[in-house]
């Protein structure tokens, strides 16, 4: 059953973005000063030449995640994690621009698997042309804006085996962990421990984590009320159980701001 539906439109590249980008990172940098550690433009408005819906990716590394509230002073909202844990998404949209916000402090898995697909979309001209005609192809589909049982509209979810292939392809092989957040996550998640997962996207209580190996699913954990009930890996349990027991450490401080 579609949760929700929204207009996805896709735009020709604009050489104006990066523009945008440097104009918004500046403003970013001033604000945080010395919390500020790296400043990426992500997502395919930072591809020269590729199509693209005309929001902003930016990956800001921070020193401390804590001190994510102090950009609402230069007008962003804080949403949340969505799907990856210690990953704080803010959006703000003037007009200007508008810019998706992508927070998390250094090492975490998020910042290589974003700069290796961007820097191999920019340096492979067919793999970028062939991305900007499956997203056309799939705005051709009436539901292509629909969100089923996930927090991804099925444009974003029908372009993940084509982001999984050019990941695979660029050797991507780094540690990264996410919460599963659709039935194929769950299905080969289901496969790795060898039963099924009872879940509710809507359940706060319950939170279930997936560790992936570059692309592939090589573990798996169920947390309830930030205790682990069961964590199961082929390889590096130790690095899912460090996420897990970090994210909850941040999830109580939280708490406590509230």
């Amino acid at each position: 059953m579609s949760l929700s539906k929204k207009e996805i439109k896709v735009y020709p590249y604009n050489p104006h973005w990066p523009i945008q980008f440097e104009i918004e990172a500046k403003k970013i940098n001033n604000c945080l000063e010395d919390e500020c550690l790296a400043i990426h433009h992500i997502g395919s408005t930072s591809v020269p030449g590729l199509s693209a819906k005309e929001d902003l990716d930016i990956l800001l590394v921070i020193n401390d995640l804590r001190e994510v509230k102090r950009l609402e002073q230069i007008g962003y909202r804080l949403k949340g994690e969505f799907n990856v844990p210690l990953r704080s998404f803010c959006s703000k949209n003037t007009s200007e621009s508008k810019v998706n916000l992508h927070v998390c402090e250094k090492d975490h898995g998020f910042i290589p698997l974003q700069i290796t697909f961007r820097d191999y979309l920019r340096t492979h001209a067919e793999v970028k042309d062939a991305y900007s005609a499956l997203k056309y192809e799939i705005l051709q589909s009436d539901d292509a804006g629909c969100k089923e049982n996930s927090p991804f509209s099925n444009y974003a979810r029908r372009k993940n085996p084509f982001i999984k292939k050019t990941l695979k392809d660029a050797g991507f092989d780094d540690l990264n962990v996410n919460f599963c957040c659709h039935d194929q996550e769950y299905k080969e998640a289901e496969t790795l421990i060898g039963h099924r997962i009872d879940h509710d996207i809507l359940d706060v209580h319950h939170k279930h984590f997936i560790l992936y190996k570059g692309v592939d699913i090589i573990g798996y954990a169920h947390v309830h009320d930030f205790k682990i009930k069961e964590i199961i890996c082929l390889e590096h349990q130790r690095y899912l159980k460090s996420v897990i027991n970090k994210w909850i450490k941040f999830q109580k401080f939280r708490l406590r701001e509230i």
